[in-house]
This record gives structure tokens, sequence and C-alpha cells, in this order.
């Protein structure tokens, strides 16, 4: 597959994420299926996440979504103005949580069990732990003002290595 870059801006609306999500998995489905699944779904979570928690009531704030792949590499990259301090803070401290942890995985199911057991807390947070849980995405951020943007990065994989394929 060659390099390609993909980048698209819109205001936050969540009807534009569907079409993020369908035209990442047209550009990543000749690899594999599975990862292009993969793809789309870190490509929505991310998506939401920046329309859920963007300044919509601002006519200037723009979401910037963009999907790399370069050499053995993809990125899916989403940028966005952010509301309150409060949410760019839980945001920071799960990625942060997810990146110290031995076995992220278990934080997904963590999270749910805890969802679970509070069925009135409102918002699931369960996006960023689905990305661990079920995608080999690794999740980083950077903030610049009020400006968040949050980076999901994997390598390739031939159809050949990966385990799913060999089933």
């Amino acid at each position: 597959m060659k390099n390609f870059t993909y980048k698209v801006a819109f205001k936050p609306n969540w009807n534009f994420i569907n079409k993020i999500r369908k035209k990442t998995f047209y550009k990543l489905k000749k690899h594999d299926i599975s990862f292009a699944e993969e793809a789309k779904l870190v490509a929505s979570e991310l998506c939401e996440n920046a329309v859920k928690y963007s300044k919509s009531n601002s006519n200037n704030n723009i979401i910037k979504f963009e999907l790399n792949k370069i050499n053995d590499k993809i990125t899916i990259s989403v940028c966005s103005n952010f509301i309150i301090n409060d949410d760019i803070n839980k945001l920071k401290e799960e990625i942060d949580k997810i990146n110290r942890s031995e076995e992220p995985e278990k934080l997904y199911t963590d999270r749910l069990l805890y969802l679970i057991e509070n069925i009135n807390i409102g918002q699931s947070q369960l996006g960023l732990f689905r990305i661990i849980y079920e995608t080999k995405y690794k999740l980083d951020y950077k903030i610049t003002g009020n400006i968040l943007d949050v980076i999901a990065e994997r390598n390739l994989i031939s159809v050949e290595e990966n385990s799913y394929a060999k089933l």
C-alpha cells in the first residue's frame, strides 16, 4: 500500500463523523479488512470525543482530522479546541493511565464494571479504553494553548503476520 495523507476539517457535527469513518475504512481496506475496521473505530472514537468536548457554539471552531500512512506506520490525529480544563485534565489522566499501565486492556473491563455498578454516572468515558482494548493503536496527546491534538499510532503488519488471518 502506498503512502498517503487524508485531511479534512469540519465544524463540530455528529453527522460528519460517519463520513470520516467511511473514508478511513475505504483508504485502508486494501491492506486488510480487520485493520481497516480498527482504524475506523479509532477515527470514530477520537472524532466523537472532539465533537463532544469542543466549543461547538463557537463560529470559528474547527475540528481537524488527519489520517496518514507513511511507510509501515498509520497515524490518526484529531485536533480541536476544548471547552473546560477539567475535561482536558480528565483526558490527559486517562491517556497517561493507559500509557503507564502494564495491562491497558484491563482498564476497559474495569471501566465497564464501574459503569454497571454506577449506572447513573452520565458519560461512559469508554472511548479511549475501547481503542486500547479492541485495537493495536497507541495513544498520545499534544496541548498548545486551548488546542488539543489526540494522536493514535500503530505499525502495519502484513496479512500473513496478522494472527487473526491465520485462524
